[in-house]
């Protein structure tokens, strides 16, 4: 079983609104796409994706669906700014065979991460953890501290070549 743990793309402090309504700003609008081609290209292509439904979460998911055509994601409100409990759940939810991507906000999606691995980890934007569990039961895997492997930290900026 794969998850992909990723967080929004660089957003946009500027502009009016609430910080549900923040949009992207260049930097994330071009470092998304690249993210998921590497993901394409590297054999970490979802088969499903969940989201939060905040402006930035879909604008980031418009991008990374530029190189991860035919998926429909379904975006919820109970992955904006969520607990790290309320993301497991989501993931222990999940039937699927193929790469699972929840796509959402800090803090809630590093320490996610850390409770899955067991690893610190601090998820900068459009960064994602790519982790990996032995066995078809999502919900036995998300239920023990530790139950996936840290494959990799993405790094968006070492993608991009942003600093």
């Amino acid at each position: 079983m794969r998850l992909i743990l990723m967080r929004h793309a660089k957003s946009d402090w500027s502009g009016g609104g609430t910080d549900h309504q923040r949009t992207l700003n260049a930097r994330g609008r071009r470092t998304a796409p690249q993210v998921a081609e590497w993901l394409a290209a590297n054999g970490w292509q979802p088969t499903a994706v969940t989201s939060s439904d905040a402006t930035r979460t879909h604008e980031t998911w418009l991008h990374l669906a530029e190189h991860l055509p035919g998926l429909s994601p379904t975006f919820t409100p109970n992955l904006y700014l969520a607990e790290p409990q309320t993301i497991i759940a989501h993931a222990a939810a999940h039937t699927g065979e193929g790469p699972l991507l929840l796509l959402g906000h800090n803090p809630g999606m590093s320490e996610a991460a850390h409770w899955l691995t067991g690893e610190p980890l601090e998820l900068a934007t459009a960064d994602a953890a790519l982790l990996e569990a032995t066995g078809a039961d999502w919900r036995a895997a998300c239920a023990r501290p530790a139950g996936f492997r840290l494959v990799r930290h993405l790094v968006a900026r070492q993608i991009s070549g942003d600093r």
